[in-house]
């Protein structure tokens, strides 16, 4: 009798289990169901690179023709705070890559070749830039793992100042002249970042060929303080050529500081 009892304790005991482990697993299901109906951000993809026409456009830095205020509603904007706006249109196509033979002076301050902001867009060239950064310091600030030769050619560094208060920004490289990669590093100094400083953020997602990219860019600040981003245009092995980089911004979470 007392055996009988202590086997029907087991088999309970054993039954209590198997319907804790059902109810978990259908509480997983159920929940899944919930989060895929939200509209999660997703990660940057390849940018169809368009083809251009006519003549390039001049080496430099082009501000948004449009005066609608950064970040308000409108075309070519993100649809909410976590979606991301259409991919934008290079420059130029392949046809006017021996046209840019450079991509002008390095303007400064230190390895900077020009100050850029929200709206801007950028036509330059890797050649005529600086040797600053490689392999060894995207895998170091955590950028990119040192599985592609960024180690050759020179780079152009182009200085992004964001608005006060939570903003994004999106920042396209069209290369239809040679393999390059595009990194943002987040430095809130008016000098370049080193090998030696601490980097808290670094985003890149290179890509194999002249397929175009995009980097996703967040920041928060306050107190007037107006956070900055070094967007380094990078090419693999020894490449150099021709770019055109559009930077598109849009407040965060918790918006812009009025």
């Amino acid at each position: 009798m007392a055996r009988s009892e202590r086997s029907g304790g087991g088999c309970g005991g054993v039954l209590l289990i198997l319907a804790l482990l059902l109810g978990a697993v259908v509480g997983g299901f159920l929940a899944r169901d919930r989060l895929g109906a939200l509209d999660f951000p997703t990660l940057p993809v390849p940018i169809p690179t368009l083809p251009g026409g006519g003549p390039p456009p001049e080496v430099g830095v082009h501000p948004a023709p449009s005066p609608t205020p950064v970040g308000r509603p409108g075309p070519g904007g993100p649809l909410n705070h976590i979606s991301q706006p259409p991919p934008t249109q290079p420059a130029f196509g392949a046809s006017a890559c021996d046209d840019i033979p450079d991509g002008g002076p390095v303007g400064g301050p230190d390895c900077v070749t020009a100050e850029i902001h929200c709206g801007d867009t950028v036509v330059g060239h890797t050649r005529g830039g600086v040797d600053r950064y490689d392999t060894r310091f995207y895998e170091s600030k955590f950028c990119w793992p040192a599985t592609m030769d960024h180690d050759g050619g020179d780079e152009r560094v182009y200085r992004l100042v964001m608005p006060e208060g939570d903003w994004r920004a999106w920042v396209d490289l069209h290369t239809p002249c040679a393999d390059l990669d595009v990194a943002g590093i987040r430095y809130d100094h008016d000098t370049c970042p080193t090998s030696g400083e601490l980097i808290n953020q670094c985003e890149m997602v290179p890509l194999k060929g002249t397929a175009s990219e995009r980097i996703e860019l967040t920041s928060r600040s306050a107190n007037g303080r107006h956070p900055v981003w070094y967007v380094v245009v990078e090419g693999k092995d020894d490449e150099e050529g021709a770019f055109s980089l559009q930077v598109t911004c849009a407040p965060g979470l918790l918006g812009p500081l009025e």
